[in-house]
């Protein structure tokens, strides 16, 4: 069985700042990802990890190279195109979780449902179950991890 790929980086460069003063943080990274793998990205602090995953999750644009989603080319995208594909393909587990604290777990994860369009019923129809109603310690990571999987992404990013 062929896998779909879902991920496929060619010489991909970011740079920052601007003459003379531009830091090369990412030089001819690349990398394909098919459907159902699983990678880690390590390196040493400062070796551009953070920064390549803001690409890969379309936060930000590399400077350089060849991005294409499920066969999308990334460089083409408008910000609002860049948006769509994030809510509808990419699910993130940021470090940090970025969850509502004043709202409870199961809030937290219907969030991006919501964000989505997906109607009232058919929310309550996706898989609640396994998420605890506050959001304390363990739960808060849980919670991020639920609302990442409840959209049914292409990718999740963590």
């Amino acid at each position: 069985m062929v896998k779909r790929m879902l991920l496929d980086l060619k010489n991909i460069y970011k740079n920052y700042g601007k003459e003379p003063m531009i830091v090369p943080v990412l030089k001819d990274v690349s990398l394909q990802v098919n459907e159902g793998d699983y990678i880690a990205i390590m390196g040493p602090s400062g070796s551009g990890k953070t920064t390549l995953m803001n690409i890969i999750g379309c936060l930000d644009r590399m400077s350089d190279g060849t991005y294409l989603f499920d066969n999308e080319d990334i460089s083409k995208m408008n910000d609002n195109a860049l948006s769509d594909l994030r809510l509808h393909k990419i699910g993130f587990i940021f470090q940090n979780f970025n969850l509502l604290s004043a709202e409870t777990a199961q809030e937290n994860v219907a969030l991006p449902l919501i964000y989505a369009g997906v109607s009232k019923e058919e929310r309550k129809e996706r898989d609640f179950e396994r998420c605890h109603h506050y959001l304390c310690g363990g739960n808060s990571g849980r919670s991020c991890a639920d609302s990442c999987r409840i959209c049914k992404p292409y990718l999740s990013a963590a």
